[in-house]
Parts: structure tokens; sequence; C-alpha cells
């Protein structure tokens, strides 16, 4: 009996470890957002030590099943109906888990990828003045530009690079000044008639960074 109780021991640890880590997660996502929030829980329940803190209940589950078969007064003949339902309701629920967690990331991340269409609405197609006047290359993939997206700030980007780095990050990448609508009406006030890449604007904070995605592993973009 005693190597049981080590046994178990060990399982509760384990499942106490990973619920600390669930609970810290928790409250470090809830700053950024409940989506943030959900994400990070989903993910340490699933994924740590190594199993998540879902499959260390099935465990402890499994486990007390076995230890009570043990003490048990002769033969329990309901042992199997019992681990057979423990399973099943457990990988149900890691089921249903997973999927809702997949579901949350997939929309997630369609309303991300609308929003950043959307997005180029507010910026303007660079002139060839423009383009003329700063001479400089495209700051991401540093190819020489023909035609440009201008952003707020005044830099000058390829749309494909401009669009593949908003799905990282909501703001320029050369100056870091953020591309949302508020952040833009505040930089359009304060631009000046013309705008280099040595004296760039002062950066206004972004406050809408994407912190992870959900993409196919085949897709690579810039900024990963």
């Amino acid at each position: 009996l005693g190597s049981h109780m080590r046994v178990l021991f060990l399982l509760m640890c384990l499942f106490v470890s990973s619920g600390v880590l669930t609970v810290l997660c928790g409250l470090l996502g809830f700053s950024h957002g409940m989506h943030t929030l959900s994400f990070m829980a989903v993910e340490v329940s699933l994924n740590v030590l190594p199993y998540g803190t879902v499959y260390m209940s099935h465990a402890i589950l499994r486990y007390i099943i076995h230890l009570y078969g043990l003490i048990c007064e002769g033969s329990w003949e309901d042992k199997e109906t019992c681990i057979y339902y423990t399973d099943f309701v457990m990988e149900i629920g890691i089921l249903f888990l997973n999927m809702m967690h997949h579901i949350h990331m997939l929309v997630r991340q369609i309303i991300w990828a609308s929003y950043i269409i959307m997005s180029f609405g507010r910026f303007s197609m660079a002139t060839m003045e423009e383009l003329a006047s700063h001479d400089d290359r495209c700051a991401i993939c540093l190819e020489k530009m023909y035609t440009a997206y201008k952003l707020p700030c005044g830099h000058l980007f390829h749309k494909s690079c401009l669009r593949s780095w908003l799905e990282q990050d909501m703001s320029c990448s050369t100056c870091r000044m953020s591309v949302n609508r508020r952040g833009s009406h505040t930089r359009n006030e304060q631009e000046g008639a013309s705008l280099s890449l040595s004296s760039g604007p002062a950066a206004v904070p972004n406050t809408n960074r994407h912190f992870f995605t959900f993409t196919c592993p085949a897709r690579s973009g810039v900024g990963r």
C-alpha cells in the first residue's frame, strides 16, 4: 500500500503543479484580454507537464479506481464499467475542450484577417513623387519599391509586406507607431511636411499587438 500511496502522491503533485501553472498563465493572460486568457488556460490545461491538468485528472481517477479495486472485499464486478465510463467522460471532455479551443482560435484569426483587410482602406497609395523623395527600399523585404502603401507615420511599404507584418503587429515596422484609428488621427495632426528614415516621428505606444496566430504549418509569414 505504501508504494501505491507514493505513486498517488506523485500524481497529486503533478496535478497541483499543472494547476498552479494554469492559474498563473490565466492571470498573466487576463491583462491582455479574454482571447489571450482562454488561449493560455487551454494550452496549459492540455499541454503542460507534459499532459496538462485535464490528463492528470484522468490519470488520478483511473488510479483511484485501481486502488479501490485492490482494497474492495471480494471481486468488484462493476470495475470495468466504472473504468469505461470514466474514460468515456474524460475523453469526451478533452475532445470538446480541444474543439472549442480550435474554433475559438480559427474564428479569432478570421476576424483578425478581416480587420487587416479593412485597415488597408485607411492607407493611401504613395505617389511617384513620394517614392522618389524617399528613395528607399521596403524596410520589411529590403527590395526596391515601385508601388507602396503609405502609413499615417509617413513610412512606405510594399502591400504584401505590410499585410504580412500587420498580421503580427499593428504598428509601423520602422518607427513602431500604432496604425490604429486613434493612433493614426493623433499622428496625422503632428505629421510635418516631410519625413525621412533618419528623423522619424516619435513612436506612439502600440496597444494592439497580436500575440499569437492560428495558421497552417506550411505557411510562413514575415515577422514570425
